[in-house]
């Protein structure tokens, strides 16, 4: 993961009009009968993909994320990639298993800070409804909550802080530096043992780090041979490629190189 600049790309007007409209009407729909959205007997409609996946939403997500998943870095030449709602629009759930509570966050369907682009896998396949919280009986049920979002300490993290406050990189495997690090990667499947095509496309950008790093290294061994010093060059400018926040596995290459290359 890397942290999504979302400063980097204006908020679509569609959110601020249609969007906060749509918002309103959520709302209004849901005071009628709060007690009955609560205990699910009555569910919110559905947010309407038509605004928070308009056109512009989704370029300006594209933008701020250098076409990237938010979760996993793979890229969009690989993996398709959709709106993905940090905070739960339809419903929300504590843990794997937990009871999944009604509604979601659908007062945050369509805030700008709420949405960001990811792969399927990540989203459909693994988040879902997930968003743990470190004290669950704080949690914003509704608009109308006592309990504010400001009061909820999320065990995921958001991409839009600094990610790698909380992962880093061995080889190829994401690491937790903190118990939000740990939990975001687990419930994620981060790691890869259960998503093969994530770890194979990793391991085959590792094989690339490994080969680019082991040729600067042997250059700066042998700094008398102008030729190998010119092969050198190549090789740490594709290195920095590799790192740069646009390319997939960025964070993973960071660590890699760093560990890996003499004279980063």
């Amino acid at each position: 993961m890397i942290r999504i600049n979302k400063g980097t790309a204006q908020c679509p007007m569609i959110l601020t009009t249609d969007g906060v409209t749509q918002t309103s009407n959520d709302c209004r729909l849901f005071n009628i009968s709060p007690a009955n959205y609560l205990s699910g007997k009555l569910t919110m409609p559905h947010a309407l993909s038509s605004i928070y996946r308009h056109s512009t939403v989704m370029d300006a997500l594209m933008v701020a994320q250098r076409h990237k998943c938010c979760y996993c870095e793979r890229s969009r030449e690989t993996v398709e990639l959709d709106v993905e709602h940090f905070r739960p629009k339809a419903a929300v759930q504590q843990s794997i298993g937990a009871e999944i509570l009604h509604p979601g966050y659908y007062w945050l369907a369509y805030s700008w800070d709420n949405l960001y682009l990811s792969c399927k896998r990540c989203n459909t396949g693994w988040k879902r409804f997930l968003f743990p919280l470190a004290d669950p009986a704080k949690r914003a049920r509704s608009h109308k909550s006592k309990y504010k979002i400001s009061d909820e300490q999320p065990l995921f993290i958001d991409p839009g802080e600094n990610p790698r406050s909380h992962v880093r990189f061995r080889n190829d495997a994401p690491f937790p530096l903190t118990t939000r690090g740990r939990i975001t990667i687990e419930n994620l499947g981060l790691l890869g043992d259960e998503r093969p095509l994530l770890k194979e496309a990793r391991l085959d950008r590792l094989k690339d780090l490994r080969i680019y790093c082991e040729v600067v290294n042997c250059a700066s061994q042998e700094t008398s041979n102008a030729t190998l010093g010119q092969v050198a060059a190549r090789a740490r400018k594709r290195l920095q490629e590799f790192a740069h926040p646009s390319a997939e596995f960025s964070s993973m290459a960071r660590d890699y190189i760093r560990n890996n290359l003499i004279n980063v």
